[in-house]
């Protein structure tokens, strides 16, 4: 019987080792039906085998279909976080900002740069999510904050980042800069960044920035393509 989303199964009375053989029957019942399963056991059944297989049936509701419609593209993400973690404290390629971008993205199956867009030198790496810059006075985007993951790539031309803390202010520029989205934080107001050749610096390191602290400029964020 099903209703409002979720299945109710009984489980007939049994003894050990019964008990197993109906469990395995439940679990190709429920297997791949991506809803909420309840196990309506009776009190023979060894209750460490009944939470197994109830949690199991949990996780897979919960995840099933996630995992299926998002599994490339996060993968894709990792495999480009993960290999950017590894160099840390590392320079990667000739130290440039765009090399650590370029070889992530081959390393982990990824098409590489594009054609400049909307100007000679301004770096594409693959589809646009998420666009920001400063016009008359304020901010105007495209897209959505919620739009930006983990691997992304992001393009900075002439972009300043001004955060208040207390009498001070720290600034951050990049006139024109490429990174790699780490993760997004603070409720998606936030990225912590990947890059290179920032500061005199030409190895890997960590970077977060407020994107509402934009004061100049503009940037885009890319989502790069599988092969």
């Amino acid at each position: 019987m099903a209703t409002e989303g979720f299945v109710l199964v009984p489980v007939p009375r049994c003894q050990p080792p019964h008990c197993a053989s109906h469990l395995e029957e439940f679990h190709k019942l429920v297997q791949g039906v991506g809803v909420y399963a309840i196990l309506l056991a009776t009190a023979h059944a060894p209750t460490a085998i009944i939470m197994k297989h109830f949690f199991l049936v949990i996780c897979v509701s919960l995840f099933a279909d996630v995992y299926v419609e998002s599994e490339e593209s996060d993968s894709l993400g990792s495999r480009i976080v993960a290999f950017c973690v590894k160099q840390k404290g590392r320079q990667v390629g000739n130290g440039e900002c765009a090399s650590l971008a370029t070889i992530a993205l081959k390393e982990s199956g990824a098409k590489g740069m594009g054609t400049d867009s909307p100007h000679a030198g301004d770096f594409t790496w693959g589809d646009v999510q998420y666009y920001l810059e400063v016009s008359n006075g304020g901010l105007r985007h495209q897209g959505k904050l919620s739009d930006i993951k983990s691997g992304d790539v992001v393009q900075f031309r002439d972009a300043i980042f001004v955060t208040q803390g207390g009498n001070r202010a720290s600034t951050r520029m990049f006139p024109h800069h490429t990174a790699i989205v780490q993760r997004v934080t603070d409720g998606g107001k936030s990225i912590l960044i990947l890059h290179q050749n920032y500061n005199g610096q030409r190895v890997v390191q960590e970077a977060t920035l407020q994107l509402g602290n934009l004061t100049q400029g503009w940037l885009r964020v890319y989502r790069p393509v599988s092969n």
